[in-house]
């Protein structure tokens, strides 16, 4: 059973795009606002993320001349393209595209439907994207790259986006992170890449936010001690800790305790 992501409703501001020939129609016709040409999809989608990757002649990712996309373990969050609408600042729809997430960079690569090219989302205009369909077990996803309606102090937060996993009066986002680790060969001539796991969690509440490696009462109560008493009221429930889903249902229980408390 997938995750349902617990979110507040929000007022969408759809944004139209008018297309030129030769590109496909994108997104649902704006009812009002600022129309967005496809012509102008360059100040979004970057050819490279600003850091060590490229892409090489077959739109492969790489790192200098190294296809990273050999390397062994899971470089992508979802191994296939998905459609997924994407929003600027202020909610803006930009509207909807193929996207699969690269965890090693933290970014997010998207495809025309038309072209074989493949580009970057560049994390400084797209605030948000949500998944059309459930992935990875998960409902509708959402990721984000902007947290000043949670918490004024960002400082030490990730440059990347977080996978929204809950939000209330606690809120929960993880960071799905893969880092490269060398091994060496049999002789010690060669080291072979590969990647390992470095995912880690952010919790908000009244404004801070505090990073813990593994979903765990005890973890929760360590970085919030403030919650202390209301998480006592889940040690009698047998949270499977390293299901997400079940914490996060659990954690929304939770937020329903928290939430009564504030009036």
């Amino acid at each position: 059973m997938g995750i349902k992501i617990i979110n507040m409703p929000i007022k969408l501001l759809l944004v139209s795009l008018s297309v030129l020939s030769g590109f496909y129609t994108l997104g649902q016709p704006a009812q009002s606002g600022t129309i967005i040409s496809s012509s102008s999809y360059g100040l979004y989608f970057r050819g490279y993320n600003g850091g060590e990757v490229a892409f090489d002649n077959n739109g492969k990712p790489k790192i200098g001349d190294y296809n990273i996309e050999s390397i062994r373990g899971q470089l992508y969050w979802n191994n296939e393209f998905q459609p997924a609408k994407l929003y600027l600042k202020e909610n803006k729809y930009l509207g909807e595209f193929d996207i699969k997430y690269e965890m090693l960079n933290m970014v997010f690569y998207v495809k025309y439907k038309d072209q074989s090219d493949m580009k970057v989302i560049d994390p400084s205009y797209i605030e948000k994207v949500e998944f059309i369909k459930n992935v990875n077990g998960f409902e509708h996803p959402i990721f984000v790259n902007s947290f000043f309606h949670l918490s004024a102090k960002t400082k030490g937060l990730p440059n990347g986006y977080l996978q929204e996993l809950l939000t209330g009066v606690l809120s929960i986002y993880k960071m799905n992170k893969v880092l490269i680790r060398y091994q060496d060969s049999l002789f010690g001539s060669i080291k072979k890449p590969f990647l390992i796991d470095k995912s880690t969690y952010y919790l908000f509440y009244k404004g801070e936010f505090k990073e813990v490696n593994k979903l765990s009462n005890k973890n929760i109560q360590q970085v919030f001690p403030s919650l202390r008493s209301e998480l006592s009221q889940l040690e009698g429930k047998k949270i499977n800790w390293n299901d997400e889903s079940d914490v996060v249902l659990n954690m929304a229980l939770l937020n329903s305790v928290l939430k009564k408390k504030e009036y």
